[in-house]
């Protein structure tokens, strides 16, 4: 070693033995040694700039101190005065930096050992020591490597981190402890070890892993896209799952772009807004909808979700991620599911609530004065459809119903609505009217359509069908600020009754007239609750004559309603309203009751046979549980048989497919009351109709007999109806024959049997009596002598036409 001139000049001072010299030489050599001394400072205070050194290498060295393996020869020439001269004040000196040292090397936080060329343990520290779970003598003088189970060839071929090496240490209790560990080899051939523990570190790792692993998996369980975006940079990190769910396998260049270039036109507006209201802090998180192109074609729709980083509280951001979720299949349904409740299943058209919700809107236009031109609703229903379910089931009336609704949208108005109200009623909101003369006019034109035919292609062996359809429509014109939805719908549907009243295939417009009728029928309806509950109702009885012999035959029995101040009313005013309001019912047993009573007093009293008394059952009557039993029960009460009576029913009524009603009119039937049908004609029934069930006779109905302007024709048609009828076996009535000249008709054309004013008005049963028991039985003239009657109905002409279907 270089001498230090120093050095030589402390030797000179001293006046050691050679002997001492050498042991202090030797000491003072290993401390150096140790403490990874390069060079000593210059001469000032000899042992004190010694110490100074020393304790700087510790200092200098931290971590490596120890490890360091330096060579600090000095010569026994230049340190033999210093050994003279030192001898008791190094030997406390050095003792004093030994127990320093120590205290230095048993603090540390790793572990720290020197392993002799024999691998055994010469040295530890205290943490080495609890790592291991030994005690410091347990660890001395014991081979480490068999005692830890660390390779000695670790630090030869393993590889280090940029901390050491990666190891994991057998514990006394057997355990693994994971370490990292350097290794430096002195010229002793001593081994310093220095171990880490890195068990908390392995466990943080571990859990980050887990944490990872987590996340990872609920983002692909969650099939979502992940974004990263640097504000700062300007860059943005897509996911690999972000870029295929807008059809991209490769990666596509990371910047904001990248996004926000592909959104929609009509979204890009809001997601931008969303996006800059979160960064500069005005909301807590970002999310937002929208659709992105698709690179396959068309639009995907997504939500994103995220939240921004900053620097500090307040502060704008510099960092934004978030994830982006396909809710294509959810904003598909939505739009199903709006489109299911906005329109009609089977049409397709916009349905009630888009109807109502559409006139709502220019109501509350109009009176808030923003809309000052009219609009017009036309209320639409299908004449006789129930018929067509009822021949040819619900299938086939569901075509109809779809061709009527396309027929609808092809000739209305380009700029209207067309709606399914429901069953077989339309509406057609005409958005702007200049008048009701151009609503009346749409309306009239789309009338005309509805009676071309229709053709419904089916796949069952019946084939297809033509049908020849009409319809009744009600027309409002709405202007001003008074007008609702609901008044609109309410006066629509009111207008719409008076046209199928009217009979059908009308256009009926609302006016102050139809009003005031409707007031009525409110009325009408309630007071009709008293009625029935004081018995304000009695039968009429008008007979039916044998023309060939002047002869009454039967009498039909007609209800009348004696209204304490409109007089009496006829089935045509009250009738639909009792239907609606549910009690029919009661009527027709009413009817029942009495008729079988009056059939029975008028048996007794005659020995002889007596006209039977018919009467009129709707297809609600006939379709209750106890209509037999209540018949039976008055046979045997009055003690008559079925050829006493005899029941009407209309052709709607024979055609329906309700069980009850071919229940009920076979046990009626296997009473042996006869069963008439009423008003033949004005219905859809057919040949095969009427023989699938035998009926006693037809009642042709008074449209085919009143007036003679087309006497031609009518005679062609009523033959034809008799002759049917007697080919039946069946018998044949003609209704409403009011002059001679409508008698000798019906009587050319073959029908025997006749009804109507010329013979006589529905009179009371007082009156009827003398017609059949008194000195009027048996006439000898040109026809029957009519017995006069004052009991016309007392109302107006309006009313009588509320007829019900």
């Amino acid at each position: 070693m270089e001498e230090k001139p120093w050095i030589v000049a402390l030797a000179e001072r001293g006046n050691r033995r050679a002997g001492e010299e050498a042991r202090l030489h030797r000491l003072l050599e290993r401390q150096i040694s140790r403490a990874g001394v390069d060079e000593l400072p210059d001469p000032g205070e000899p042992w004190l700039q010694l110490l100074a050194a020393v304790d700087r290498a510790y200092v200098a060295n931290d971590r490596d101190r120890y490890l360091n393996e330096r060579s600090l020869r000095v010569s026994s020439k230049e340190l033999r005065s210093l050994y003279d001269e030192l001898q008791d004040r190094a030997q406390t000196q050095l003792a004093s930096l030994r127990d320093r040292f120590e205290a230095i090397v048993a603090s540390l936080g790793a572990g720290l050992v020197v392993v002799t060329g024999d691998e055994v343990v010469d040295f530890a520290n205290q943490p080495a020591a609890a790592m291991l779970g030994y005690s410091v003598e347990e660890l001395e003088g014991r081979n480490f490597f068999a005692l830890t189970g660390l390779s000695p060839d670790t630090f030869d071929e393993g590889h280090p981190n940029e901390f050491g090496y990666a190891a994991l240490l057998r514990t006394a209790s057997g355990t693994s402890l994971p370490v990292v560990c350097t290794a430096r080899t002195n010229e002793q051939h001593e081994t310093i070890i220095v171990f880490i523990d890195q068990s908390t570190r392995y466990r943080a790792e571990v859990a980050l892993r887990r944490s990872e692993e987590r996340y990872v998996l609920a983002a692909e369980g969650a099939n979502d896209g992940l974004w990263d975006w640097d504000i700062s940079r300007g860059t943005m990190y897509f996911s690999p799952r972000w870029e295929a769910m807008i059809g991209h396998t490769h990666p596509l260049p990371h910047v904001p772009e990248t996004w926000f270039d592909r959104l929609h036109p009509h979204d890009e507006q809001h997601v931008i807004v969303a996006l800059s209201d979160h960064i500069e802090g005005r909301t807590k998180h970002f999310e937002a909808e929208y659709r992105i192109e698709y690179n396959g074609g068309g639009w995907r729709w997504m939500m994103a979700r995220g939240m921004a980083r900053r620097p500090s509280p307040g502060q704008k951001a510099t960092r934004f991620c978030g994830s982006q979720t396909d809710i294509h299949k959810r904003k598909s349904l939505e739009s199903r599911l709006r489109f299911d409740a906005e329109h009609d299943g089977l049409t397709g058209l916009v349905n009630r609530t888009v109807l109502i919700r559409d006139m709502r809107r220019m109501c509350d236009a109009m009176s808030t004065g923003h809309r000052t031109t009219p609009f017009a609703l036309l209320f639409f229903d299908i004449d006789r459809f129930k018929l067509i379910n009822d021949t040819h089931g619900h299938a086939v009336g569901d075509q109809f119903l779809c061709a009527v609704a396309e027929r609808m949208q092809a000739n209305s108005p380009a700029d209207s609505l067309v709606a399914r109200h429901g069953g077989d009623e339309f509406a057609v909101l005409l958005r702007e009217v200049k008048d009701s003369d151009e609503a009346m006019l749409v309306a009239n034109a789309m009338r005309d359509s509805m009676r071309s035919v229709f053709e419904i292609h089916t796949d069952t062996e019946a084939g297809n069908h033509e049908f020849f359809a009409s319809a009744s429509i009600g027309v409002v014109v709405a202007e001003g600020s008074e007008w609702t939805a609901d008044s609109v719908l309410r006066d629509a549907d009111t207008a719409l009754y008076r046209a199928k009243s009217d009979g059908r295939d009308r256009v009926v417009l609302f006016d102050s007239t139809l009003h005031r009728l409707t007031r009525q029928r409110f009325e009408l309806a309630n007071e009709l609750e008293r009625a029935i509950a004081d018995g304000a109702f009695s039968l009429r009885y008008q007979p039916i004559y044998d023309l060939t012999n002047n002869t009454v035959t039967a009498l039909e029995a007609l209800i009348r309603w004696q209204h304490p101040t409109r007089g009496l009313l006829q089935p045509g005013v009250f009738m639909s309203i009792a239907e609606d309001s549910g009690r029919v019912a009661e009527l027709g047993a009413m009817v029942i009751d009495e008729v079988c009573r009056q059939a029975g007093e008028w048996i007794r009293r005659e020995s002889g046979p007596t006209p039977r008394i018919t009467f009129n059952l709707s297809a609600r009557e006939f379709e209750r549980e106890d209509l037999v039993s209540q018949i039976k029960r008055n046979f045997s009460q009055w003690l008559i048989d079925g050829r006493a009576i005899g029941i009407e029913l209309t052709e709607t009524t024979a055609m329906s497919t309700h069980p009850a009603v071919a229940r009920n009119l076979a046990a009626i039937r296997a009473l042996g009351v006869p069963v008439y049908i009423d008003d033949f004609g004005t219905g859809h029934s057919s040949l095969a109709t009427l023989q699938r069930f035998a009926y006693d006779t037809l009642k042709i109905d008074r449209s085919f007999v009143t007036g003679v302007n087309r006497r031609e024709e009518n005679m062609t048609i009523l033959r034809a109806i008799v002759a049917m009828a007697q080919s039946l076996g069946m018998k044949v009535v003609a209704e409403g024959v009011e002059t001679e000249i409508e008698r000798e008709f019906v009587l050319s054309a073959g029908c025997h049997l006749a009804q109507g004013f010329l013979f006589a008005r529905p009179m009371t049963a007082e009156n009827a009596e003398t017609l059949i028991f008194g000195e009027t039985r048996h006439h000898t003239g040109s026809r029957p002598a009519a017995i006069r009657t004052d009991e016309l109905p007392t109302l107006d002409e309006d009313s009588i036409t509320l007829t019900s279907d």
